[in-house]
């Protein structure tokens, strides 16, 4: 196993991170950022740093580990530069090579819920979905659920991320799911030619012609995973699928409210009390999901050091009011306390959130 970085990170590189390489909203001082609106780099940092910055930052996907034969002091060369494409975000990137691991819990801890589109320019990506590990090279699109568990080896690559919103997807989310994960064949070969050319334009194109882009690449996504669908045997209904994207919006658009229950849903839904259990079977019922989704938006907030709230205040908003109850049903989600999550996130993760709240940016209020 790789050098993983240590319990406590370094907050001097943090403060490197926050004064002189993580830029937003059209701060970036770089010659080619029509569009870009995040930049990320450890070119500044010194060598010992570099990957705990990077850690500091990204690891939300993933815990970061360097190649058994390097270490922190051996430095860590990493460039990420985020353009707002309409709806959409696309990230270029570079780095050195690395493995990362999103364990079942981190992924049950997740705020997002995206896909994300991967194209290695250069370089390589062994990806580990459980049942297979698939090599991304070349050409070869990666498609990848944020919101489930992953890990992979990379060789120093340069590649493009392609993050993908629920929202700009309605009627294709099951399709989605079900090719995410996969043996990328079942994607037609032109998106990766699309995506590849817009790598190569995006960095100078303007405002106005983002927006056109972003249209362009959502139906492009549309079409090139589409013609899967005879390919693939969906677990859910189309019908099925629908309901359940309905009723995950309606949650996270009310994890606060105390009239969330699985009846409200179900009176959203307009379905019977059995079919709206058989909507919900995969994720352990209507109750359980909302429990779930509160106690990752407690989880995000508990260790997002701006949120100066106490977990019990935390608790409370997303109503859970017995605080021994609450301490239980986290440690048993997590396998940690609210109290140790709040301590990795004031000394470990401090810039966690920032990219993810860049990718956020676009979501429904």
């Amino acid at each position: 196993m790789g050098h993983v970085r240590p319990s406590v990170s370094t907050r001097e590189a943090a403060s490197d991170v926050t004064s002189t390489d993580f830029r937003t909203n059209g701060e970036a001082e770089s010659a080619h950022t029509r569009l870009s609106s995040y930049v990320f780099s450890t070119r500044n940092l010194p060598a010992k740093q570099q990957f705990d910055a990077y850690c500091n930052v990204f690891s939300v996907f993933g815990d970061p580990s360097l190649p058994e034969d390097k270490t922190p002091a051996c430095g860590f060369s990493a460039e990420r530069t985020g353009f707002d494409v309409g709806a959409l975000s696309i990230v270029m990137s570079s780095c050195d090579a690395y493995s990362f691991t999103k364990s079942a819990r981190q992924a049950s801890a997740n705020i997002l819920d995206h896909w994300v589109l991967v194209l290695r320019r250069s370089g390589w990506a062994d990806i580990d979905f459980g049942s297979s590990v698939q090599r991304f090279e070349g050409r070869r699109l990666e498609l990848r659920s944020i919101a489930r568990p992953v890990r992979g080896r990379l060789g120093t690559n340069e590649s493009t991320f392609v993050y993908l919103p629920r929202s700009q997807f309605a009627g294709m989310e099951a399709l989605l799911d079900a090719i995410a994960h996969t043996d990328s064949n079942l994607i037609h070969p032109l998106l990766s030619d699309y995506i590849w050319t817009l790598s190569s334009i995006l960095p100078n194109i303007t405002a106005p012609e983002g927006s056109l882009a972003a249209d362009a690449t959502v139906a492009m996504v549309r079409a090139c995973t589409s013609h899967s669908t005879d390919a693939i045997m969906m677990a859910q209904s189309p019908i099925m699928a629908t309901r359940f994207e309905i009723a995950k919006r309606h949650i996270e658009q009310n994890l606060r409210s105390q009239y969330l229950t699985p009846e409200s849903i179900q009176a959203k839904l307009a379905v019977s009390r059995r079919q709206l259990y058989k909507i919900f079977e995969r994720q352990g019922g209507p109750a359980h999901y909302i429990r779930s989704r509160r106690l990752a938006a407690c989880h995000w907030a508990i260790t997002d050091p701006k949120d100066k709230r106490t977990i019990g205040a935390i608790a409370a908003s997303y109503g859970f009011t017995d605080t021994a109850q609450f301490s239980r049903q986290f440690r048993a989600e997590f396998g940690y306390s609210a109290s140790e999550a709040r301590e990795v996130g004031r000394t470990q993760q401090p810039r966690q959130s920032d990219f993810v709240d860049w990718l956020r940016r676009t979501e429904p209020a």
